[in-house]
């Protein structure tokens, strides 16, 4: 692109909703659940979601400045004379395209009703309007430009907060001044949103010039100098983003029943490998046209439970305890994640009963399964709130360790697994030889939030070619059996749809339960039927006859055989 559409200030359209305070009534509980702000002395405190806990922001930086806290590390574009780094490293949220040969930018955002019916979404501006690190890409090196989310209406499809959606397309990775950027992290996000005033939020840097998320000179403790910002919470609002110079927050609301959503986006970056998705029934459709790859996806949103319990580290039962450390409050089979909110440093930090700790663990990955697993019981089995969610993402690099080879592509997307389960096993399913099965493993509370059965969904787009490769296949039709099978080994019933088509093996189970099931894929194939070769008997050749004169004095005599001889005492007439 050649502008850089992050200098557009665009106003407010007649259709976005702009509501003042934070009024309770205006936030859907179980919809939009927020981190409670519960800061008490001596609390152990859980979180299990997949909602984003921190905002993705936009920035080039030159990675060899960031340890310097008393400069900014970040760069306008790659010609930026302070960035002296031949490597830099980029995270951009990508803006709108303008115009057909745009590139690294969203094409559209749809929903689509049951019956068919499209309701195409209509760019309303960016939010916030301009990124605190915005930086100009380069078509010519793939380098994206660094935006923010972009805010759309979608007239039909009104949830309740309004018919505002925003956007998030994150592409991140390395780029070199001279060959250009490559690409290793993708995520896509759509949330259903309504701009509310959140000064609680908005303010909490303390001064008048907070800056909005991203890399910034914290003006509240200079001591700490240049370093990666981002906003506070409330305990009231959940914000898929903020603008801390308008004082708003995008609060989340839940999506409307009975509808799908797509996003198309443009990129002459290509995601590859593995993705991970919040959706059910996922349609993706890639194509590349000289260079630029266009890529949608088009899905159902899915409902994701999340369990939060606050409680005192004395109160906690022994069972519990045992199973984090006390000295710093992480789980000890395999923590992933965790914040102190009061943290006096010395024995406050190792004490628990001064201690104020919250663990936060990833939703994929064995250590977050087992973490979940320690608290079901205790939480009676029953989840806090369960928003819906619409996201998809690629795999890092810690997630997709130790796949099958086969899983692993340089040059293209091999596949997709999207489950609602709370928590799930980081990677590609593992391929079990014992079994022959692709197995999976997921975990959730048993109930939702209002006491009813939580029902399961999954669901893996899987390449043919890749499939073929694991198991070894022939290039004869693969058949799927898809089973669950639940924590104590018994099977489930479950709705299972299995088919092949356009080079996508799709498998999809429905309605089955939790806590801790497991998924299990088993391909087979019938053998090519053989062809059989049938050998004609062999004809000796017909030798033909031919006739010679013998001579014995005066006697004459005639030989005719396939080879004559003169009998003995006879010459062959010359």
């Amino acid at each position: 692109m050649k502008k850089l559409l992050l200098a557009l200030l665009v106003a407010f359209t007649s259709s976005t909703l702009l509501v003042s305070g934070s009024s309770a009534d205006l936030i859907d509980a179980d919809e939009s659940f927020a981190t409670p702000n519960d800061v008490l002395a001596g609390q152990h405190n859980v979180l299990f979601t997949d909602q984003a806990t921190g905002e993705l922001a936009s920035m080039l930086f030159d990675e060899a400045k960031t340890q310097d806290r008393t400069v900014d590390p970040t760069c306008k574009n790659l010609s930026d004379k302070t960035c002296t780094s031949e490597r830099l490293r980029y995270q951009a949220l990508i803006p709108v395209c303008q115009g057909s040969s745009d590139v690294n930018c969203i094409v559209s955002i749809v929903a689509k009703k049951e019956d068919g019916a499209e309701l195409p979404a209509e760019f309303s501006r960016y939010f916030p309007s301009k990124a605190q690190n915005a930086f100009e890409g380069s078509a010519e090196k793939k380098l994206p430009t660094g935006a923010t989310s972009s805010l759309f209406t979608i007239p039909g499809a009104t949830h309740n907060g309004g018919n505002s959606y925003l956007a998030s397309v994150y592409l991140a990775g390395n780029v070199n001044k001279s060959s250009g950027a490559s690409l290793d992290e993708f995520s896509a996000r759509i949330t259903p949103v309504q701009l509310q005033s959140a000064p609680i939020i908005t303010g909490s840097c303390g001064v008048a010039s907070c800056p909005d998320a991203g890399w910034a000179f914290n003006e509240r403790m200079p001591s700490q100098g240049w370093r990666q910002q981002g906003p506070g919470f409330d305990g009231t609002h959940s914000c898929a983003a903020t603008s801390v110079k308008e004082g708003l927050c995008a609060q989340r609301f839940g999506f409307p029943d009975n509808l799908r959503f797509s996003i198309k986006i443009r990129l002459n970056l290509v995601p590859t490998g593995w993705m991970h998705g919040r959706i059910a029934d996922p349609i993706i459709d890639i194509s590349e046209v000289s260079g630029v790859t266009t890529i949608s996806v088009d899905a159902i949103p899915v409902r994701v439970p999340v369990v939060y319990k606050s409680n005192l580290w004395s109160e906690l039962p022994a069972d519990i305890k045992s199973a984090y450390s006390a000295t710093t409050g992480q789980f000890l089979r395999g923590s992933t994640g965790g914040f102190t909110r009061i943290d006096g440093g010395g024995t406050d930090q190792v004490d628990p009963l001064k201690r104020n700790y919250t663990s936060t663990p990833k939703p994929s990955g064995e250590g977050g399964l087992e973490e979940l697993k320690t608290w079901l019981a205790f939480v009676k089995d029953k989840a806090t709130a369960s928003p819906s969610m619409w996201s998809v993402r690629t795999l890092d690099q810690g997630e997709a360790a130790g796949a099958n080879s086969c899983f692993k592509s340089g040059s293209t997307l091999t596949g997709i697994v999207t489950t609602n389960s709370t928590q799930y096993a980081a990677g590609p399913p593992v391929y079990d030889k014992t079994e022959g099965s692709l197995v999976y493993k997921v975990a959730a509370p048993h109930y939702d939030s209002k006491g009813a059965v939580f029902k399961g969904r999954y669901s893996l787009v899987l390449r043919s070619d890749v499939a073929r490769c694991i198991y070894g296949f022939s290039k004869a039709p693969i058949k799927a059996e898809l089973s669950i099978v639940s924590a104590d080994g018994s099977p489930q019933v479950a709705t299972v749809i299995v088919s092949e088509s356009n080079g996508w093996l799709r498998l999809r189970a429905d309605n089955f339960e939790f806590s801790s099931p497991t998924v299990k894929v088993k391909l087979s194939q019938e053998a090519e039927p053989k062809v059989e070769v049938t050998q004609s008997p062999v004809v000796a050749p017909i030798s033909k006859k031919s006739s010679i004169i013998c001579l014995k004095g005066k006697v004459v005599k005639k030989v005719t055989a396939v080879n004559p001889q003169c009998p003995t005492g006879y010459k062959k007439k010359a």
